[in-house]
Formats: structure tokens, C-alpha cells, sequence
């Protein structure tokens, strides 16, 4: 995917105080603005509940959720960060990139977002046309109807699937049709590592590299720092101990800074609470240093 370069201002504003002892930091949660099931106000909510004092919202390619969330902080009293989490194609994987304390109202940041979404549609409609070669009938109507509208993506259309009663459940739409292999799926349109670290740069904010343990590329990270990386989410839902030792060498070695989030998305009986997994108060410090917020 190619998006235009451009250059957007950033305001001049001081940085938040550090955390007080014990706080807990959860910077990758996510919102109905990309695939998560309650709204910012809403996630911002059960944060609280779960003892979380300082965010991140991380939405899949969608920054269209942070006024709402950095107001639902404002009135709960809690430290609020905007972030995005992009899609980045290595061959046949998909490795995902964080960014932090971003201005997301800059035109290069919006512009790219916008086509991202407008080629999230383009596939989904594929997706849709090879399920009717199937004889399963589900419209692009049927999809949004479990986003609200916003970005659409695969975890969508599972739920539209179940609720049309096509599947019982989420997995059998994946085993069935459509995960990755199987008969209706489409591989989406990505960005490239340089056009998403850049994209998070130009906005003014700093890129980490999202639950590395996943994509187990970790040849990429020598590269990914020399194209601007900043930190590892250490701390996942998904990394075990062994993860977790390897990527805080990782960080030792490049002079990466650690975050951590739960990945929280509100779907599904295996999603993780706000604040399972969290960033610790000495490396939020850290990430603090690169980023206005």
C-alpha cells in the first residue's frame, strides 16, 4: 500500500505526571471503532473497574474513537494516551505495530486511515461474494451491522455469521470459511514496516512492535530499529514466562523500552480483562519521553 507523505503541526502541551506507585498501565485496549464490542466511553469504564489508571485505545487501523475516549478519561480521572494499531504484511504474515501519543487529527495520519478502511470494504465484499459461491447469503449490510458502521474486519463477519445462524459460533465461521487458507478468505491490502512506523512518526508519536511472541519474527527487530522502533509489548495475554525473558533481552540489547496491554477486546470467552496484562511504571516513564500526550 502506498499513502502520501505530509507534515501536521503538534501541539505544544506538557506531559502527563508519572504514575504513582502501584498504578496500573494498560496501553492495548480496543473499541466497537475496530473489532472490540463496547464503545470507548464503555471500555473506558470497565478500565476503571479493573483498577486500570492510565490507557491506551488501540484501535485496528482507527484512531475515530479517541475524543471519546480521552473525554471518558478526562471525566473518570484517568491518564489517557491515543494510539492505533497497524496491520504490516511480511510476506505471508501479518506483524502488527503499535503507536503511541499520536495527533490524530493530522492529515497524512487520516488520509492513510481512511484508505486503509476504504480497502477493508473492497475485501470484505470479495469475502461476501466467495461465501454466495458457497450458497451462504450475507450482505455487506449484515457486517456492519455489528460495527456500528466503522472499520470491518473478519471478527465481524464471524458474528454476523452466527447471528444469521450460517455457525454456532465464531470458530466454526473461521474453520469453515473463513480463516486464513480456507474458502472465502481474502488476504487485505497492508501497509509496508517503513509506511507504518512512518505514518507514527509524522503523527509525533513513537511505533512499538505488538505481541511479538505471536508472529515469532524476531529477525525483524535489528530492522524494525533502524526504521524507528522504540519498545516491545512484552507483557501479553499470550506471551507465557519464556516470551516474556526473551523480549526483555531483546529489549536490553537495542535500548527498547517494555510495554504491555491485554489486548482487550470484550469478544469472546478467552479475551483477557483490562489490566491483565500491563506496562510497567519504569517503562512507561520511558515511553514518555518520546511522546507529547
Amino acid at each position: 500500500m502506498k499513502y502520501r507523505k505530509g507534515s501536521a503541526a503538534r501541539p505544544q502541551v506538557p506531559p502527563p505526571p508519572r504514575p504513582e506507585a502501584g498504578a496500573r498501565i494498560d496501553l492495548h485496549l480496543h473499541s466497537l471503532h475496530s473489532d472490540g464490542a463496547l464503545s470507548p466511553a464503555e471500555l473506558v469504564a470497565r478500565a476503571r473497574e479493573a483498577g486500570v489508571s492510565i490507557l491506551s485505545l488501540t484501535d485496528h487501523d482507527s484512531v475515530r474513537g479517541v475524543p471519546e475516549a480521552r473525554e471518558a478519561c478526562r471525566h473518570e480521572g484517568l491518564t489517557f494516551i491515543p494510539g492505533v494499531e497497524l496491520g504490516v504484511g511480511i510476506g505471508d504474515d501479518e506483524v502488527h505495530i503499535l503507536g503511541y501519543g499520536l495527533d490524530t487529527k493530522g492529515r497524512p495520519l487520516q488520509n492513510a486511515l481512511d484508505q486503509l478502511a476504504g480497502e477493508r470494504i473492497d475485501r470484505m465484499e470479495k469475502m461476501l461474494a466467495a461465501l454466495g459461491r458457497l450458497g451462504v447469503t450475507i450482505t455487506l449490510e449484515d457486517v456492519q451491522a455489528e460495527t456500528g458502521g466503522h472499520i470491518v474486519g473478519r471478527l465481524h463477519l464471524a458474528s454476523a455469521l452466527v447471528r444469521l445462524g450460517h455457525v454456532a459460533n465464531h470458530g466454526e465461521a473461521f474453520q469453515r470459511w473463513i480463516g486464513a487458507g480456507r474458502p472465502a478468505y481474502v488476504r487485505r491490502q497492508l501497509l509496508t514496516l517503513r509506511e507504518a512506523i512512518d505514518l507514527i512518526l509524522e503523527a509525533g508519536g513513537v511505533a512499538v512492535v505488538a505481541h511479538p511472541g505471536l508472529t515469532r519474527r524476531d529477525e525483524l527487530i535489528e530492522y524494525l530499529v533502524r526504521l524507528g522502533i522504540r519498545g516491545l509489548e512484552v507483557y501479553h495475554p499470550k506471551h507465557d514466562f519464556v516470551d516474556v525473558s526473551r523480549y526483555l533481552k531483546l529489549c536490553a540489547k537495542f535500548d527498547l523500552f517494555a510495554t504491555g496491554g491485554s489486548d482487550f477486546h470484550g469478544v469472546g470467552k478467552l479475551d483477557k480483562p483490562p489490566g491483565s496484562a500491563a506496562t510497567p511504571a519504569d517503562q512507561y516513564a520511558k515511553l514518555l519521553k518520546y511522546i507529547k500526550i
